[in-house]
């Protein structure tokens, strides 16, 4: 999309606490269980023995039915059954899983969305098997409705220079021109804002560079970052009907 707009009109319903206690979960084992296609150190018995484990405690402490189909299929897929692009796609749920985890208030702030995050010590806080998750699934949220909201807008303007950065690359000159335009006027805006901390060139910061100046791969990581916070923040703000189905435009 060349343009943005905001809908000051847009109404959140923050789903409940329980239910975010239990997504997390459920999140921290599929990146756990992507996490065992790429251990070193480990037998596939064992890392197949491991991932055994995950399918069968979610199912035991109640929490398979918060897992969408898509979660139960790679659970349930046995190791080295996932092909490298499904593997790379859900490594990426780490940024969700760290989204979440700031809205119930055990990552201080929000990670910068101009590279990836460490998600281990998060990680280490979240149930596993075979560990009650009782005390866990109780927790409060966190931060207050206002918080939630300006943290969606701003995954929101970092998905959205994402998209902008792929249309870039197939607009005839008139339009990069305009889509640099529209760059510009968004970044300033932003920052004025308080959701950029800083500029380069007229663009978003990343480090010391302008986001046009990045290479595909950084790009591409960006890109990721940026929509897998938009669909945890987008769904703690009641949109979807389920995770598979969070919309990233609203």
């Amino acid at each position: 999309m060349a343009d943005r707009s905001d809908d000051p009109e847009l109404e959140i319903a923050l789903r409940p606490s329980r239910e975010i206690a239990d997504r997390t979960i459920v999140l921290g084992a599929v990146v756990r269980r992507v996490s065992l296609e790429r251990q070193t150190g480990e037998t596939e018995d064992d890392a197949e023995a491991l991932r055994f484990d995950l399918a069968a405690w979610l199912h035991v402490e109640g929490l398979e039915p918060g897992a969408s189909g898509h979660e139960r299929g790679m659970l349930a897929a046995r190791i080295g059954a996932l092909s490298a692009e499904a593997i790379a796609a859900a490594s990426w749920q780490a940024e969700a899983t760290i989204t979440l985890g700031w809205v119930l208030g055990m990552v201080d702030e929000m990670p910068s969305y101009d590279r990836p995050t460490d998600l281990a010590a998060l990680l280490a806080a979240i149930p596993s098997p075979w560990e009650s998750t009782v005390p866990f699934r109780s927790r409060p949220i966190a931060r207050s409705e206002t918080t939630i909201a300006n943290e969606r807008e701003r995954a929101e303007l970092w998905h959205w220079r994402s998209e902008v950065a792929g249309l870039m690359q197939t607009a005839n000159h008139g339009g990069r021109g305009s889509l640099r335009a529209a760059v510009r006027e968004v970044a300033h805006e932003a920052h004025a804002f308080g959701h950029l901390p800083s500029l380069r060139d007229d663009d978003f910061a990343v480090a010391d560079r302008p986001y046009h100046n990045l290479p595909d791969r950084e790009l591409d990581e960006l890109g990721a970052i940026a929509a897998a916070r938009l669909q945890a923040l987008n769904w703690v703000c009641g949109f979807g009907e389920d995770w598979d189905s969070v919309p990233l435009q609203l």
